[in-house]
C-alpha cells in the first residue's frame, strides 16, 4: 500500500532531492460511494421498519455498499502526487505499487484546467508535456489545490535557486 512513509523509498538522496508538495486525489472520488451508503442505510432501515418479514437482505445491501465506499476511500487514500525539488511522482496503488515520474527538467510544457464546479470545490487537472514519445505521466485528473500545484511546479521550473 503506497502511504506517505513508502514515498520516501522513491526519493533520491536528500541533497540532492526533497519533497514540496504531497497532495491525494480531491475527497470528491468519495461522493458516489458515500450517497450509496447512506441510500443503503436508509432503504435498509425503511424496509426493516415497514416489511419486518423482510429479514437481513436490506442489510446486506448496506454492508455491499459499505465494501464499495470502503474500497474507493482506500483507492483514494493510497494515490499520491509528489512534487520534489527534482521531479513530479504519481504513486498509486492498494496491493501493487505504480509509479510514474517526471524530471523537472524534461518539462517542456505544462497547464492546468478546472471546471467551473472544479473552480468552486477545488478540483482540477495538470497536464504535462515532456519531450519524448512515451510518456509515464500526461494528464493528471482530479487533483486537490490545481492551482496551487501549477504555481509550484512553475516555481521550481522557473524559480531562482536562491
Amino acid at each position: 500500500m503506497i502511504t506517505r512513509e513508502a514515498i520516501a523509498d522513491y526519493l533520491l538522496d536528500q541533497e540532492v532531492e526533497r519533497g514540496v508538495i504531497e497532495v491525494h486525489r480531491h475527497k470528491i472520488l468519495l461522493a458516489p460511494a458515500a450517497g450509496l451508503l447512506a441510500a443503503a442505510v436508509l432503504a435498509a432501515i425503511v424496509a426493516s421498519r415497514l416489511v419486518p418479514a423482510a429479514g437481513g437482505w436490506p442489510w446486506l445491501l448496506v454492508l455491499a455498499a459499505g465494501g464499495w465506499f470502503w474500497w474507493r476511500w482506500l483507492n483514494w487514500r493510497c494515490y499520491w502526487f509528489v512534487l520534489t525539488t527534482a521531479r513530479i511522482i504519481v504513486a498509486s496503488g492498494v496491493f501493487s505499487h505504480n509509479i510514474g515520474l517526471m524530471p523537472l527538467n524534461r518539462l517542456t510544457d505544462m497547464s492546468f484546467r478546472e471546471s467551473w464546479i472544479g473552480q468552486r470545490l477545488g478540483w482540477g487537472k495538470i497536464v504535462v508535456e515532456s519531450a519524448g514519445q512515451d510518456q509515464a505521466l500526461h494528464v493528471i485528473n482530479w487533483l486537490s489545490r490545481p492551482r496551487e500545484l501549477y504555481l509550484e511546479i512553475s516555481n521550481q521550473v522557473f524559480g531562482d535557486d536562491e
